[in-house]
């Protein structure tokens, strides 16, 4: 068995999408590079029969056989398969098809662990859920060329198509997340942007550099981890369809908008701590910046109004964000009104 570094490597985290995963899993595999990658997907002990369509796509597409390459193992917490594909000799895929829940039971951070082997080895990183999928089989060299060609940016995205449960394209959803879409895309840094709702970032189109990342950072959802590197680098846009990202009444953004909505908060709370912490990496960029400074008023104003509960449970956090910067509370009133204004506005 030979030890495999990898340039990209894409995480597919999956749970009961066995209608949909076949998609995702052609997306990864028709991927046309100059470079070796991994698609890591970690099934989260599926009930629907997606364990099942997973094994037998890699059987039909993936030499399984040879093991000098592929290996399949036990362990006390998956069933693992690694192999690399049939034709497309830069595509590596490792399976991993958990014996327990691990988002119900609160164990979703030790899916990194799970993965580390791979991950490891890797420059850059592209996310894909399992109702999702890439449309484009450019997408990773394009992306990968543009962050090799410009290391002061740490994060690519692009367009997508909204797709229905049948795969027919959707026009943009008519709803406060998705609202005028194209006009909060930015270039360049973006994370201030990002704080006031004026950036639009989706899982599905990213790559960045792997480096970035810290596992410090709490991130509640995705979007911690596209503010985590927004802080630290530039951002570039790729006004070209890549992706498609599927209105799926199951995936955790219909079914579950409190919880992502609440977290939203979290992550825009701790993004302020890290931005004034010297523990963490930021960009000169926004410590010089007076309009990232009026964001930042803004943002802190928003969370105020729309904490709740919340507020107690991160009283810590809003205790050092004040002593950081008592403008904070001392001009958060003001703030308040003006975010209140814009909500106003907005309905009109």
């Amino acid at each position: 068995m030979v030890d495999h570094k990898f340039l990209v490597g894409i995480r597919c985290n999956t749970y009961n999408q066995a209608k949909y995963i076949t998609d995702a899993l052609n997306g990864f595999a028709m991927q046309q590079t100059t470079f070796p990658f991994v698609a890591m997907v970690v099934d989260d002990a599926s009930t629907d029969g997606e364990r099942e369509v997973i094994t037998d796509y890699l059987k039909a597409n993936f030499d399984i056989e040879n093991t000098d390459v592929a290996y399949q193992e036990e362990t006390e917490y998956a069933y693992i398969t690694f192999a690399q594909h049939n034709t497309n000799k830069n595509c590596y895929f490792a399976i991993l098809l958990l014996k327990e829940n691990h988002y119900q039971k609160k164990l979703n951070y030790k899916k990194f662990d799970y993965i580390a082997r791979w991950r490891e080895t890797t420059k850059y990183e592209a996310l894909c859920e399992g109702d999702d999928y890439w449309i484009d089989p450019q997408k990773l060299q394009k992306q990968v060329d543009f962050l090799e060609n410009n290391p002061e940016y740490g994060l690519v995205h692009s367009d997508f198509q909204f797709v229905d449960t049948d795969d027919n394209i959707l026009p943009t959803p008519d709803t406060p997340l998705y609202k005028n879409i194209k006009e909060r895309v930015k270039n360049g840094y973006v994370w201030d942007s990002l704080l006031v709702n004026k950036g639009f970032i989706l899982t599905c189109t990213i790559l960045y550099r792997r480096k970035l990342f810290d596992g410090r950072e709490k991130q509640f959802i995705d979007h911690g981890l596209f503010m985590m590197i927004a802080r630290k680098s530039k951002i570039h846009y790729f006004n070209t369809i890549m992706s498609s990202y599927r209105r799926n009444p199951n995936g955790i953004m219909l079914s579950s908008h409190k919880i992502v909505s609440n977290s939203m908060m979290h992550v825009l709370m701790h993004q302020l701590y890290y931005y004034h912490s010297q523990e963490f990496e930021t960009a000169d960029y926004y410590k010089k910046s007076i309009s990232s400074l009026l964001r930042r008023l803004e943002c802190f104003a928003s969370i105020i109004i729309r904490g709740g509960s919340n507020l107690f449970k991160e009283r810590k956090i809003l205790t050092r964000l004040i002593c950081y910067n008592p403008l904070y509370i001392l001009l958060s009133p003001l703030f308040a009104l003006i975010v209140i204004f814009k909500k106003l506005i907005l309905k009109k």
